[in-house]
Order: C-alpha cells, then structure tokens, then sequence
C-alpha cells in the first residue's frame, strides 16, 4: 500500500496547493458469536480507504475513497481540491510554519499485539459459551461475542511528516439468561 500512498504524494506536489495530507487505514476484523455451546456466526474481513485533505487558496477541500487504485486516488485528490476551490468564504485558513524535525522518533507500546486468529478466537468464544452453561443449573442459555480490531494507519504531508500507527481493539459481550420458576428473566447483559 505504500506504493499508492507514494504516488498519492507525487500527485499532490504536482498541484499548486498550500497544505496537504493523506490518510490511510487498514482494519482487520473479526467478529465471533457462540450461543449454547453452538458457534452461531463467524465473519472475517478487511477494510481500507484513503483520505485527501487539501488547503487551496486559504479553503480546505477534503475526499476519500476506499477503492485502493490509482485512478480512485486521482479522482480524490481532483474532488478535494475541486471542493476547496469552490469555497466561497471570504475567510482563509493560513497554517503555521512549522520547523522540520531532524530526527525520527519512535514510539512504541509495552505489549505485543495478539494475532487476529480467527481458530483461537472461535475457541475462546465457545469455551465461554460453554462455562456458562455448566456453572449453574439455573442458566438457561449463554451468548459471547468477541470482536478483534487490528488497525495500521498512515499519514504524510506536504511537510514532510510521517506518522505510521497499530492499533488493536477487543471487545468481549456476554449475555446470560436465567430460569426463574418456570419464567426465563434476563439476568445480565454486557
């Protein structure tokens, strides 16, 4: 994808514009729903998309896409410029000079990041699943839901910064239904 963010660059230095920037995001996702000891749904994806953000004659015009060619990125730049170009406010957005940094800086977490495994985190899922029906006679059913988000982000600008970001993201959802004197009450949800 770097090539693309690169040629996305080049095109932008072409242009006579004041500021811009690009952003792009990568997420892998995965989603997995157990109930009653039963895997109910598994989905697995990826999205990305590429943002433009131009200052043009003291207006901002912004674009994005999420088709990951180059034509989709020529059309984003061209509509972001278009769309700050057409600003009719008298207003104009000047930015700062900025000092360039000589030095790279790097930044970074103090844990790893867990593999997006689709097979431990369907595991996981339905153990819990299953622990809860076992733990208490009064349970009626039991669902889990697991989501796993890994992100990459990229940013670049005409002045030269570059951020590069990953992130991830895991949610754990539980609802438990319990048997009350032949009634089924909600117990908790999470």
């Amino acid at each position: 994808m770097t090539t693309l963010i690169e040629f996305a660059q080049k095109e932008l230095d072409k242009r006579k514009l004041d500021y811009w920037d690009v952003r792009h995001e990568i997420a892998n996702q995965i989603l997995v729903q157990a109930k009653n000891k039963d895997l109910d749904k598994v989905i697995q994806g990826q999205s990305s998309g590429i943002g433009i953000r131009v200052l043009c004659e003291g207006k901002f015009g912004f674009s994005s896409t999420n088709k990951m060619d180059k034509q989709s990125v020529l059309n984003a730049i061209a509509t972001a410029e278009k769309i700050a170009r057409l600003n009719k406010s008298k207003d104009k957005i000047t930015l700062p000079e900025l000092k360039s940094l000589k030095k790279k800086v790097n930044l970074t977490g103090k844990k790893k990041f867990n593999e997006n495994n689709l097979e431990l985190i369907a595991g996981k899922a339905l153990e819990l699943s299953k622990l809860g029906l076992k733990q208490d006679f009064k349970i009626k059913s039991s669902e889990i839901t697991i989501e796993n988000s890994l992100l990459e982000k990229n940013f670049c600008s005409s002045y030269g910064r570059k951020i590069q970001q990953t992130m991830q993201e895991s949610n754990l959802m539980a609802s438990i239904i319990a048997k009350q004197e032949n009634e089924i009450q909600p117990v908790s949800e999470g």
